[in-house]
């Protein structure tokens, strides 16, 4: 071990999980006000991916980035969330010697900050925290915080909820979530998807998000998609 410490990098002393003291309380308080919880999409994020790659000339990509509007990124309720969407940010502080601070000291809020700003978003909940100390010789270490979370978007004014999606909306959702899946593992199954006529919001989102997370191979539908036939999964959908 004391070899090792002469090597850069060559030590990395790793904290328990921290609780308060590390976050700002105020951070995952949102009261009484309406929220979207923001997920990065990854479907989006291929789709603009190709658009940018056919265009010829810097002009026409310069113009494809202008039509983006933002960071792709999928807006779920609460009621439909499910996980899989925490974002990660971090502060860090070098002690030269180990002793004297040369950087700013550690700043959770400034953590928080990244995590959300990747997704334009306006606070985070469901924070964890944790510490990590950086050996490097006899340089020094550096300090390092980390905060896990969900990231929010914060609605304002009257919103009028609706459960429905159009056909070919809903249409074009899963088939770009079969394209995408297919481009990974090189298949996809034989018969293809049909989206009925009546398919919800939460149904159509829940069977595009679990095609995209799916392991290959790609030869079946996921279970999940059963809940846009209106078909209910025991302990799934609102």
């Amino acid at each position: 071990m004391l070899f090792m410490t002469c090597l850069p990098g060559g030590v990395i002393g790793k904290g328990g999980r921290a609780g308060q003291p590390l976050v700002i309380p105020t951070a995952s308080l949102v009261g009484e006000s309406s929220y979207r919880i923001l997920c990065w999409d990854p479907i989006e994020e291929h789709r603009r991916k190709e658009l940018l790659e056919r265009e010829p000339t810097e002009k026409g990509r310069a113009e494809a980035r202008q039509s983006f509007n933002g960071p792709p990124v999928r807006e779920v309720k609460p009621a439909d969330y499910r996980g899989g969407c925490e974002r990660e940010g971090s502060s860090s502080t070098f002690f030269l010697f180990g002793m004297f601070p040369v950087t700013a000291p550690l700043n959770p809020d400034y953590a928080i900050g990244t995590a959300v700003q990747q997704l334009e978003g306006d606070t985070m909940i469901n924070i964890a925290a944790w510490h990590e100390e950086h050996l490097y010789s006899l340089m020094g270490r550096v300090s390092v915080v980390t905060i896990r979370g969900t990231a929010l978007l914060l609605l304002t004014g009257c919103i009028v909820e609706s459960s429905q999606i159009s056909p070919s909306a809903s249409q074009t959702e899963i088939l770009a979530a079969i394209e995408y899946k297919r481009k990974e593992c090189g298949h996809s199954p034989d018969l293809p998807l049909i989206v009925p006529v009546n398919a919800t919001a939460y149904g159509v989102e829940l069977c595009s998000i679990s095609i995209v997370r799916q392991k290959c191979p790609f030869h079946e539908y996921p279970l999940f998609c059963l809940e846009m036939y209106n078909i209910d999964i025991p302990g799934i959908g609102p």
